[in-house]
């Protein structure tokens, strides 16, 4: 599909995570930021039918260099998995006010947009007090800098680092989450 696109667009993140986070948590509510060509979106959204559940929440800016770029945001995730995918395409500073005024507590947020420490820390700020009791963080491309490890030490939350296709994701289980 990607190939035969006349554009070059990023690679996903961890869809593999994400798609074993969503069959085992059966998440009611998942946020994310980044959906690019929708690799990690269509994970989600395919864990969640096959779950029978739960609705995704989207934020994503579209690659100002392309023309008409919105329509490739998502262009990956195939039609009949749309209906519980709300997309935003406002960028994050936009979009996750809105989402989070509407999408109620939050069981897992995946985070794989603007990855400056600030971009990361705005969206944390935001999204961490409406992580449901027992929700799982992942941010992406934690090696791009320290926002990861100073999230940590400051929240006091333990976290875990994968390696996925030669980069790392960090993953922050709030209490109990993946007992």
């Amino acid at each position: 599909m990607l190939a035969s696109l006349p554009v070059k667009l990023g690679g996903g993140g961890d869809y593999r995570l994400l798609h074993f986070l969503v069959r085992h948590l059966r998440p009611a509510v998942v946020v994310e930021t980044g959906v690019a060509a929708g690799f990690s979106s269509a994970a989600i959204l395919q864990a969640m039918e096959a779950n029978g559940s739960g609705h995704l929440w989207s934020s994503d800016f579209p690659y100002f260099r392309l023309d008409h770029p919105e329509q490739y945001i998502g262009v990956l995730v195939p039609p009949e998995e749309r209906e519980r995918w709300t997309l935003l395409t406002t960028g994050d500073r936009a979009s996750l006010p809105v989402i989070l005024a509407e999408c109620g507590p939050i069981d897992l947020f995946h985070y794989d947009s603007d990855k400056s420490v600030e971009g990361r820390a705005f969206a944390a700020r935001l999204v961490v007090p409406q992580m449901s009791p027992t929700g799982v963080i992942v941010f992406d491309d934690v090696q791009d800098n320290f926002h990861f490890r100073d999230f940590l030490a400051s929240s006091g939350l333990r976290g875990d680092v994968f390696e996925f296709g030669g980069k790392f994701v960090g993953m922050v289980a709030m209490a109990g989450s993946l007992a």
